[in-house]
C-alpha cells in the first residue's frame, strides 16, 4: 500500500516493505517515507513490467537515500538498512551506559565494545 498524507498544504508519501514468508503470507517490515513536500514536488513514477517491479521501484523512490542502492535486490538493501539502524541504536545505548558507568574497568570494556560497533558501522557504510 502506498499512503499519501496531506497536512497544511504539504504532502508526504509512505510505503511499507513487506516480504513473502515461506508460509506464503506477507511479513510487514519497515515503513519508508518522504519529507513533507509541496504537492507538485512529490513526483512518483510507476515504472516496471509487473507489479513486483513497480512496488520495488516505488520503495526505492520513497526511501531515497535511506536504502543503499547498489543495484542489488531490494531485499538486500532493506536488510542492510535494518542492520545499520540496529547498530545506530546499539551505539546510542552503549554511549549512555559509558556516561553513567562509575567503574573505570567497566568503562574501558564498554568503550572497547563501542569502538567495535563503530568500526562495524564504518565498514558497512563503505559498501
Amino acid at each position: 500500500m502506498l499512503f499519501l498524507l496531506e497536512y497544511g498544504g504539504e504532502m508526504q508519501a509512505w510505503i511499507g516493505y513487506k516480504e513473502q514468508t515461506k508460509a506464503s503470507a506477507l511479513k510487514p517490515g519497515i515503513y519508508y517515507h518522504t519529507e513533507w513536500l509541496a504537492p507538485e514536488a512529490l513526483d512518483l513514477h510507476l515504472d516496471g513490467l509487473n507489479m513486483d517491479i513497480v512496488y520495488e521501484n516505488l520503495i526505492r523512490q520513497i526511501a531515497g537515500e535511506q536504502l543503499n542502492d547498489t543495484g542489488g535486490s531490494i531485499k538486500d538493501a532493506v536488510i542492510s538498512y535494518e542492520h545499520r539502524e540496529k547498530l545506530v541504536r546499539e551505539i546510542a545505548a552503549l554511549e549512555k551506559k559509558v556516561q553513567r558507568e562509575k567503574q573505570f574497568n567497566r568503562q574501558v570494556e564498554l568503550n572497547a565494545e563501542l569502538k567495535r560497533l563503530k568500526k562495524e558501522m564504518d565498514a558497512q557504510s563503505k559498501f
